[in-house]
């Protein structure tokens, strides 16, 4: 069987990886920037599922001068200067392909592609060279032996796919070059010449120097045409010595190449590297009395209802066994139960706290990263990779008990998991288990009422359009907007004019039609994100959300299946939508709400005198600040004015800037700025702290709540002003919305315990941002308020009290 070499373009595909994600970088806890790493891993990996990987090369550009620089100073200078993120990528890329035994190539003077040209044609006599590369010069190079792949088309390039794509042979590329011209490189070519024509001259005549001779069109551009020749002619000897052994893919080194990939936090290609694991090494005893010291931990894994449970209580040993045959062990609160997602074990059987739950431990050291897999903490805290079976289960929970808690307590975040997280896993877990009841009519009647609304919001922009278009294409609104009635383009993407709803609100103040489209989008979003969904569910009675405790880096909750938390409030029918929540008959809803907890949260931590004294005075806090920043009466302020002061006094604490501002008031940013300097003349405390908020994260790399759960900044200090700039805005706003959260969580457990002592049921139903949601008997209404407010209010002690709202009735929409 012949042999197959796989050369690849490394240089040119890490740079593709980079820009593809310039918009949304990639990165790491540490803040490194993994876009370029990671686009070259996903296509080294569909090269190997198309063309094999055993004799394969990966070719990069040497830093310094070529000869081309040398005879062409202009060469290249059309790019962009290299990015300062991206050599750290290219160094990374070299050293994960080194530890899975794939040789790499690069020689000071020369070119990628000359060292492409030079081993594709030294090995085509012993086999099919295919040259893995998006760049034009290279295919001058295709024959019968040697191939250009373009792994973005998944594209095979032979002579006859060359002379389909260029209109010439292989062997004619570089005199097409050298009239087209190359924009990337900066080949100068001949002005006016394009493909088309370039390819019409090179069909009429058998050679360029004939066609100079003979062509109008070149009559004295002899000298750029050889000058762009000698750019484009590939050097085919490389001084470069390489074997087929050097090609040669080795084993995969999993002991170096692992730390480097969990560096990187390249979790997915760790498991698709590394070796299946074939069982756990501890030993397996079955059916024994399972010996656990006093006070002891062990790690326990269930997996199913039917099937065995897992206990390990050494590093050595894994009992199996059936699950009922341990309930005794895993109710005595004399034992802390390691274990992964207890919330989900908690469905299968009934286990008393204390937990060590390791997929919010693993949060909580690094609430950054996006994914908790037991294999990603395993991988990352044991560096052992491969599938994990349930014996391993045990037996790793175990093991990171004792690399984790040590974490946890260097953190000092050891209370905020066992006084906020850990008690939170029972009280999710009643939650979901109990449900909200959802009127399937009344969703079927506001369906209906939803799809006749957008027949007629469809009818006016018809109308307004004076065509019908598909609404829900931007690329045909955009054309209807930009094209037709000519309005001004607000901002350009890839694809081109935006028309996201940013835009449309700007671009409403000229025109009726975007206010339109802005309508209709909302109608449409609410039928199938929530109606839609709802409506399939409402048939079964309750419908059960899951909340996902480890969903964001602030500590909120999340919740998916369906995503209760995104219920849409501010618009009317938004807040119609609520009704469909129902109690059961003879039962009522409560909903207790904190009001303005992130702004008293601001004033205890701020210390700002005047913010608090307005808070104990129990003033209206948003027309307060507006009588001091407008100097009228507080009697006297307007909607609009009381408007405005609500979007500075949150803006703020959201890090916003005095363009952030000039654009939620649509004021001048001169005007924005003058208002944030009387915001902070009238609370300086506020100004002073937020300066020392960034401060602390500057210094120490993170943020942290009142109560000391910790948000990593890595890019607090980022090169990258914007990346930097928002980093700065999250050191301002995680300490006021993840103190929010941490007491959001605090009153949930208070108020479950609460509950549950007067067996007020169901209970606690929903949480959603700064809202609880319960549901008990009618007749014990008054008793369920009283309790609730009280254990919302007490469950910490500020400088100013907590306040909630709190109603009860039938439905959500009456009570909110």
């Amino acid at each position: 069987m012949p042999k197959r070499f796989v050369l690849i373009d490394a240089h040119s595909i890490i740079y593709r990886s980079y820009f593809a994600f310039i918009r949304n970088p990639l990165k790491n806890r540490k803040g490194e920037t993994t876009s370029g790493i990671f686009g070259f891993m996903n296509t080294l990996d569909k090269i190997k599922q198309s063309l094999g990987f055993e004799l394969v090369g990966l070719v990069y550009d040497a830093p310094g001068k070529t000869f081309r620089d040398e005879i062409f100073k202009e060469y290249k200078a059309t790019r962009q200067p290299t990015p300062p993120d991206l050599p750290f990528q290219i160094d990374k890329v070299k050293e994960i392909c080194r530890h899975m035994g794939i040789a790499g190539f690069e020689l000071a003077g020369y070119e990628a592609d000359d060292i492409l040209a030079t081993i594709a044609t030294r090995f085509q006599n012993q086999g099919e060279v295919f040259i893995v590369t998006s760049d034009k010069d290279l295919m001058q190079l295709v024959n019968d032996r040697i191939f250009i792949y373009d792994a973005y088309k998944n594209l095979i390039y032979d002579k006859d796919m060359v002379l389909k794509k260029f209109g010439v042979l292989p062997e004619r590329i570089v005199e097409y070059l050298a009239l087209v011209g190359d924009t990337i490189d900066n080949v100068p070519g001949v002005p006016g010449i394009g493909p088309k024509r370039a390819a019409e001259i090179l069909k009429k005549y058998s050679g360029l120097d004939q066609a100079l001779a003979r062509e109008e069109r070149l009559a004295g551009k002899q000298e750029l045409i050889e000058l762009s020749r000698r750019l484009l002619h590939l050097d085919q000897d490389v001084p470069i010595n390489v074997s087929v052994d050097d090609l040669s893919v080795k084993p995969v080194n999993m002991a170096k190449l692992a730390p480097v990939l969990t560096e990187l936090e390249f979790h997915s290609f760790m498991r698709s590297l590394a070796p299946n694991r074939t069982g756990t090494k501890t030993r397996i005893i079955d059916d024994q009395p399972i010996c656990i010291p006093d006070q002891a931990a062990f790690g326990v894994y269930i997996e199913s209802l039917s099937g065995p449970a897992y206990v390990a209580v050494s590093e050595n040993e894994v009992y199996r066994t059936m699950p009922e045959r341990i309930d005794e062990l895993l109710n005595n609160p004399d034992h802390v139960k390691i274990g992964y997602d207890f919330k989900q074990m908690l469905r299968l059987r009934s286990i008393e706290a204390p937990y060590f739950d390791l997929r919010i431990v693993a949060w909580l050291l690094d609430p950054n990263r996006k994914t908790y897999s037991l294999e990603d903490i395993v991988n990352q805290y044991l560096q052992e990779y491969g599938e994990i079976d349930p014996p391993d289960s045990a037996h790793f929970v175990y093991r990171l008990y004792a690399r984790l808690n040590p974490l946890l307590q260097a953190q000092n975040q050891e209370s905020v998991y066992w006084s906020i997280e850990a008690p939170l896993i029972r009280v999710l877990r009643n939650i979901e288990s109990r449900g909200i009841r959802t009127d399937a009519q009344y969703l079927t009647d506001m369906g209906r009422e939803i799809n006749q609304n957008l027949q007629q919001y469809e009818k006016k922009i018809f109308e307004h359009a004076g065509m019908n278009f598909n609404i829900g294409s931007p690329k045909q609104l955009a054309r209807v907007l930009f094209e037709e009635i000519k309005l001004s383009p607000v901002r350009k993407t890839k694809t081109g004019f935006s028309t996201d709803g940013e835009v449309l609100e700007q671009l409403g103040k000229a025109h009726p039609l975007p206010a339109l489209i802005l309508k209709y989008r909302e109608l449409a979003k609410l039928r199938s994100t929530y109606v839609e969904p709802l409506l399939d569910l409402a048939w079964q009675g309750r419908i059960r959300t899951t909340f996902n405790q480890t969903g964001t880096a602030t500590g909120r909750l999340s919740s998916i299946n369906p995503n209760l938390q995104n219920i849409p409030i501010r618009s009317e029918i938004g807040r119609r939508f609520r009704g469909a929540f129902v109690a059961e008959k003879g039962n009522c809803l409560i909903s207790a709400d904190y009001s303005q907890i992130e702004l008293r949260i601001l004033a205890h931590i701020t210390g700002d005198k005047n913010l608090i004294n307005a808070f104990r005075e129990n003033k209206d806090i948003h027309a307060h600040t507006a009588s001091l920043v407008f100097n009228i009466d507080e009697s006297r302020i307007d909607d609009e004015q009381r408007r405005m002061a609500k979007v500075v006094n949150y803006g703020l604490i959201y890090g916003m800037s005095d363009y952030g501002l000039a654009q939620g008031l649509d004021i001048s940013r001169e005007k924005a700025l003058e208002f944030i300097q009387s915001y902070y003349n009238l609370y300086p405390g506020v100004a002073g702290w937020r300066e020392q908020a960034v401060e602390f994260a500057e210094k120490n790399g993170y943020s942290e709540t009142m109560f000391g759960r910790r948000r990593p900044l890595p890019d607090i200090k980022s090169d990258n002003h914007a990346r930097r700039e928002f980093t700065k805005r999250a050191a301002i706003n995680t300490p006021i919305q993840g103190t929010a959260a941490d007491i959001m969580k605090k009153a949930m457990i208070a108020a479950e315990a609460a509950m549950l002592a007067h067996r007020l049921v169901p209970g606690l139903i929903l949480s959603i941002h700064d809202e609880l949601l319960f549901e008990v008997h009618e007749k014990d209404r008054e008793q369920a308020m009283e309790i609730i407010e009280k254990a919302m209010i007490n469950v910490v002690e500020m400088a100013i009290p907590l306040k909630i709202s709190i109603h009860a009735g039938p439905n959500w929409a009456q009570i909110h």
